[in-house]
């Protein structure tokens, strides 16, 4: 996250702790794993393999090594650490497609510090293309996710144009959702967004139902090239301002299942939310923008950014307890992890996942200390 590039590129270290290393070889085993998280039958071919064994025994060192470290780093670290034993379960029983998408969160979040410092991109992340066969999709998403981004947004342009019947909708669909993903948080560029939905929509794939996002998406757009807002002159209050605003105006925290309409609001938030808490770690709104960060995530609801809700919820937990921010980031998450539990047979949470609401719930109550 904000705070793991400065770790991984430091020269010092705690006493007794090598953290660099410990980040280093998390990070490494993440860019290893690219490759075979970039499709599923890849990644359930490995499911067992030693690569991803070895992954999992390096991510999960990661807490230890911030032990002695203030709330806000700690609590991320516990929260990552939480999501790397999702995956090991998932993993020992033979769920791909969990161990899969968590992987590819976790992923997300160790590579985002990347996305907002990409000049430390080639010092870390100069992974192979895969051997296998990819689509250029999947290529494409794994270009992004290794955190290539003008290649991801070059291949994606030129795919998403292609009028080639045999590419499905819905992946085109899925395809331009991340590549618009990468154009905001990673380039904060308009320009890019509006090419990216005019190669989709010259491919005649958009459909009744695509439309109406496409519509929202070039209305949202204009507003954002009209504001002129600059993300490299704002102060970290003024990313958190608003980030915030664009979180509260989508009305997500009211809704478990978010407004695809308001995809580029959200995006934007996420991305100024991230800078304000980098920029200022310890400023008193941090909680606040830990909140709108797990609001927003879980609306967004995308491949690149699985799961991540989780971990800025908790981390809001746990630096909060016992107030009233504390509840509303449990109630927020409590919501959201039920619902992604409940199908047409009932509700059904894992006990792993009960458990964890279980602790979270007594560290986020009895309120006994004012919002801050």
């Amino acid at each position: 996250m904000w705070w793991m590039v400065s770790l991984i590129l430091s020269a010092t270290s705690d006493a007794g702790v090598n953290r660099p290393e410990i980040m280093q070889r998390a990070l490494h085993g993440l860019i290893e794993l690219q490759p075979v998280l970039a499709t599923q039958n890849e990644f359930k071919r490995a499911l067992n393999s030693e690569q991803v064994a070895e992954a999992l025994a390096a991510l999960g060192q990661v807490e230890h090594s911030f032990l002695d470290e203030s709330p806000g780093p700690r609590g991320i670290a516990h929260a990552l650490t939480l999501q790397v034993r999702r995956a090991r379960i998932a993993v020992g029983t033979g769920d791909s497609e969990i161990a899969r998408g968590v992987l590819r969160g976790v992923s997300s979040l160790c590579f985002s510090c990347h996305s907002l410092s990409p000049a430390a991109q080639s010092a870390h992340l100069d992974s192979k293309v895969p051997a296998f066969a990819m689509s250029p999709f999947e290529r494409a998403s794994f270009l992004a996710a290794t955190r290539k981004f003008d290649e991801a947004l070059s291949l994606w342009l030129q795919t998403l144009a292609s009028p080639d019947d045999a590419i499905d909708r819905a992946e085109r669909l899925n395809a331009l959702r991340q590549a618009i993903t990468v154009a905001v948080r990673v380039k904060n560029d308009p320009a890019q967004v509006t090419a990216l939905m005019l190669a989709y929509e010259r491919s005649g794939s958009a459909t009744s139902h695509s439309g109406r996002w496409l519509t929202a998406w070039r209305a949202e757009n204009r507003a954002w090239s009209a504001e002129g807002f600059d993300v490299g002159k704002a102060s970290a209050l003024q990313l958190f301002t608003r980030g915030h605003a664009l979180v509260v105006s989508s009305h997500a925290a009211e809704h478990v299942l978010g407004d695809e309409g308001k995809t580029i609001s959200l995006l934007r938030a996420t991305s100024y939310l991230n800078l304000a808490i980098d920029r200022a770690p310890s400023a008193p709104w941090r909680g606040e923008a830990l909140y709108g960060l797990g609001i927003a995530t879980s609306a967004l609801r995308d491949p690149l950014l699985w799961d991540l809700e989780t971990v800025y919820f908790e981390a809001c937990i746990r630096e909060n307890a016992r107030t009233s921010l504390s509840r509303r980031c449990f109630d927020a998450l409590s919501d959201r992890v039920v619902f992604g539990f409940t199908g047409s047979s009932g509700t059904h949470v894992p006990p792993d996942v009960e458990e964890r609401l279980r602790t979270l719930k007594l560290l986020a109550g009895p309120v006994i200390a004012p919002n801050r």
